[in-house]
């Protein structure tokens, strides 16, 4: 676990404060986490084309679902940053999570959306040939290395 004495262990932010802690503070953490708590479904069939063998009108079609998908990821980063950083330094935990929580609910549902508008540009052929993490990824995790839902810690 190693998270004693480590930056951001616990005592850093108050307990249950959504967001990483750190240089910038947990507001900071939103924005540097925001890919990894609202994930880009569409790039892994991306980094296919070829595989695939993705037509030029296919590729253009799934970068203009990944262009809105990354602008609205990006704009709900910054709203959860400016909800984080208006409470002040000791906000009330609960308040925050009823705030940000359902934010992050839609910001979830906009990354299967948009995984759903790529699966619509491609033919039944080539989402078939796509492995099933990519057809059918898993939940996203929200918690930091070695805190809740995160990764181990290294």
């Amino acid at each position: 676990d190693g998270a004693a004495g480590a930056p951001g262990a616990a005592g850093a932010a108050p307990q249950g404060q959504p967001g990483a802690p750190g240089a910038g503070g947990p507001a900071a953490g939103f924005a540097a986490n925001i890919e990894r708590i609202v994930p880009d479904y569409v790039k892994p069939i991306q980094d296919r084309n070829i595989q695939l063998r993705l037509t030029d009108e296919q590729v253009a079609k799934l970068d203009s679902v990944q262009l809105r998908f990354r602008a609205d990821r990006d704009k709900l980063g910054q709203e959860l940053a400016e909800i984080v950083q208006k409470a002040g330094r000791n906000p009330d935990p609960a308040v925050i999570v009823s705030q940000i929580v359902p934010r992050i609910q839609k910001g979830r549902e906009r990354s299967r959306k948009a995984l759903e508008e790529a699966k619509a540009v491609l033919t039944p052929e080539q989402w078939a040939q796509l492995p099933e993490e990519v057809r059918s990824p898993p939940p996203p995790r929200f918690g930091g290395p070695g805190g809740p839902g995160g990764p181990p810690r290294p």
